[in-house]
């Protein structure tokens, strides 16, 4: 009798040890899945910030009102972009439950994740600087931010999640697409939206501006924020059914190299609408000409980037 107790005890604690074990398993899978889907909304929100707010940022008149805009006036705009943010946020927000907590916390996110990403811009393009006064760097920040943070919230409801992007009922790629069709399904896309995005922007002075401003640092933040954007909108946001584009098979079919060709295919288009507008001077030196060039290619490669979502 004594060694059936003791036997019992010891299947139970066994037993005991092993629900215990799947419990702290349960709640670290729980936890991986919550901070992966924080993630995924994180890019995705950012995502949606960059399609929106960045044809906006290459604006003078933004610039100059940051600089000099009141307080007052300033904290009153930003409390009517607040209450539209959380309008959109209550018609769709990156969350499932929608209640007026969660409404207030996605408005929130969507302006402080506005913030951010108008301020890396910012930065970047040498409108934010050491020396910039903190008066004038503040409002510049607060005005830029604006269309980024309506951009967060706008595109979990213009651009929501989908699970079908060129894909036959089987899963395969683009239905019976061949390699072929299909790098020119993305080469005609880019172009689209790359010209789209960047057709209003070509004939303004912000580029030259811009151009003769920046030094080599500049222009390579320029040239990384073009690339890593324009690939987390197509491949990290669920915009688009991202699986399937990774699966699809050809050399450029792979997330890198589409994205570096899809790149090449932007600077391309802004090299052109440049020579169309007569803003470039074909007897400048080179470094001028690239830093245009690479100017005009961060909004076109975002452009490129959502042509190649609606493709």
């Amino acid at each position: 009798m004594p060694f059936q107790v003791r036997g019992v005890t010891d299947a139970s604690q066994r037993v005991n040890s092993t629900m215990a074990y799947s419990q702290v398993v349960g709640r670290a899978r729980q936890d991986q899945i919550t901070w992966s889907d924080q993630l995924n909304d994180l890019e995705r929100a950012l995502a949606g910030g960059f399609l929106f707010g960045i044809p906006l940022i290459y604006t003078l008149e933004a610039w100059e009102i940051g600089a000099s805009i009141e307080s007052a006036t300033l904290l009153a705009f930003f409390a009517v972009v607040f209450g539209l943010n959380a309008a959109l946020a209550h018609i769709s927000g990156f969350k499932e439950q929608t209640t007026f907590h969660t409404t207030i916390v996605d408005a929130v996110e969507a302006m402080a994740i506005g913030i951010v990403a108008a301020g890396i811009v910012l930065v970047i393009l040498g409108r934010i600087t050491a020396d910039t006064p903190v008066e004038t760097a503040t409002g510049r920040l607060l005005i830029v931010s604006i269309p980024f943070s309506l951009g967060v919230s706008l595109a979990n409801i213009l651009l929501r999640p989908r699970g079908e992007s060129r894909l036959g009922d089987d899963g395969e790629k683009g239905g019976g697409q061949s390699e072929r069709q299909a790098l020119l399904v993305d080469v005609g896309a880019t172009v689209i939206g790359a010209a789209f995005v960047a057709y209003a922007i070509a004939p303004t002075d912000e580029v030259q501006l811009l151009a003769r401003e920046l030094g080599p640092v500049n222009m390579i933040g320029v040239l990384a924020l073009s690339l890593i954007t324009s690939f987390v909108i197509v491949f990290q946001s669920e915009f688009s059914n991202a699986e399937g584009r990774r699966s699809q098979p050809g050399p450029f079919q792979h997330p890198i190299t589409e994205t570096v060709l899809a790149y090449v295919v932007s600077l391309l288009v802004g090299a052109f609408l440049l020579v169309l507008f007569d803003r470039v001077d074909l007897d400048a030196d080179w470094r001028s000409l690239l830093d245009e060039i690479l100017l005009l290619g961060l909004p076109a490669s975002i452009g490129g980037a959502a042509g190649r979502l609606a493709a």
